[in-house]
C-alpha cells in the first residue's frame, strides 16, 4: 500500500506520551519512507510512505483481536461464586511455583 504525501506540515506534531512511545516504536519499524526527487508544479517534492506487509498483517490482527476479551468471563463468575460460598481454596505452593516459573521465563 502506498500513500502520496502532498504537503509538508508547518509545525511538528505533539510529542507522544510515554505510554504510546512503545506502540509508536513498534509500528514505525514497519513503515518505509521514500523521498522522491521529482517536483510538482507547486515546487514541492513528492514523498511516498509505504507500509510493509508485516505492518498490514499487524493492523489486521489488531482489528480482529479488538472485539475479543482476554479472559474467560464464565470462569471468573464461577470463582467469584466459590469465594462467596466459602469454597475457594488457595494453594500457596502452586502460586509460588507459578511465580517462579513466570519469573524464569521473563528472565
Amino acid at each position: 500500500m502506498s500513500t502520496k504525501i502532498d504537503s509538508t506540515p508547518t509545525s511538528l506534531p505533539p510529542s507522544p506520551s510515554p505510554l504510546s512511545t512503545s506502540k509508536l516504536a513498534a509500528k514505525s519499524a514497519y513503515v518505509s519512507v521514500e523521498t522522491g526527487a521529482g517536483t510538482r508544479s507547486n515546487g514541492r517534492g513528492d514523498d511516498t510512505v509505504e507500509i510493509t506487509g508485516d505492518a498490514m498483517k499487524m493492523q489486521s490482527l489488531e482489528k480482529s483481536l479488538s472485539g475479543t476479551t482476554s479472559f474467560d468471563a464464565k470462569k471468573v463468575a464461577e470463582v467469584r461464586q466459590r469465594i462467596a460460598d466459602g469454597q475457594y481454596q488457595i494453594n500457596p505452593e502452586r502460586i509460588a511455583e507459578r511465580l517462579v516459573t513466570s519469573d524464569a521465563l521473563l528472565g
